[in-house]
């Protein structure tokens, strides 16, 4: 049996998930399955134990793990002003770092640019389609299998739900020219157990933040909000 709020292996007399504290009464059903075959094998047909823990870890994956949430962009700051783009799929499970190459990228702008030239839009109008392709391109996230999202370049990884001790939020305002309006950026820090991860957002970041809310509750901790 596996919890299905973070995806631990739980023993079956388990009345609560020693990793995240879910409350296991729900799983009744599915401890009476364990017991009749649910992998649809008739029990008189002998399977080994390795071969039947794989099953119930592909069906907790590939059945029970759902989007519950999306922050389109995420910039992780490199050398000399540069940064490697992400997107953050947040299931039910884990979060799900997909890396959006340049290379990505730039065939959603020419795919934006073609559709613009067929639909004989004028350069701004076109222009203006680009910069939409390049925010709304993760967008196709929520559609993907969360597998497939992970598998989807090298760079991609995850971290699961229950192993984020905390999350940092901080609004940054650059007025270093006076005669410039200041730039908003959005600092967003992940203290897990696997390690620390720094990215930041352009902009206020209203809406990512409501997303971090809702799935991580007190977790998410604010400053110069």
């Amino acid at each position: 049996m596996f919890c299905r709020q973070c995806g631990k292996e739980l023993a079956l007399d388990s009345n609560f998930c020693d990793e995240c504290g879910t409350n296991m009464a729900s799983y009744s059903s599915t401890s009476a399955g364990l017991e009749t075959g649910i992998s649809g094998v008739s029990p008189e047909v002998e399977t080994s134990g390795a071969e039947f823990t794989d099953i119930r870890s592909d069906m907790n994956q590939s059945t029970d793990e759902k989007a519950l949430g999306l922050i389109p962009v995420l910039k992780k700051p490199k050398s000399f002003g540069r940064w490697d783009t992400y997107a953050m799929v947040i299931t039910n499970r884990r979060s799900i770092f997909p890396q959006i190459t340049s290379q990505m990228l730039k065939e959603a702008v020419v795919e934006a640019q073609r559709k613009g030239k067929e639909e004989g839009k004028g350069f701004f109008s076109r222009w203006a389609d680009q910069l939409k392709a390049t925010f709304k391109y993760s967008q196709r996230y929520w559609n993907m299998p969360p597998e497939d999202v992970l598998k989807e370049t090298p760079g991609n990884f995850a971290i699961e739900n229950a192993d984020i001790e905390e999350i940092k939020v901080k609004r940054k305002e650059d007025c270093r020219d006076s005669e410039v309006a200041s730039q908003t950026t959005t600092e967003i820090k992940i203290n897990a157990r696997s390690g620390k991860y720094a990215y930041n957002i352009d902009g206020h970041a209203g809406d990512e933040v409501a997303t971090l809310k809702n799935a991580f509750g007190d977790r998410l901790k604010l400053s110069r909000w």
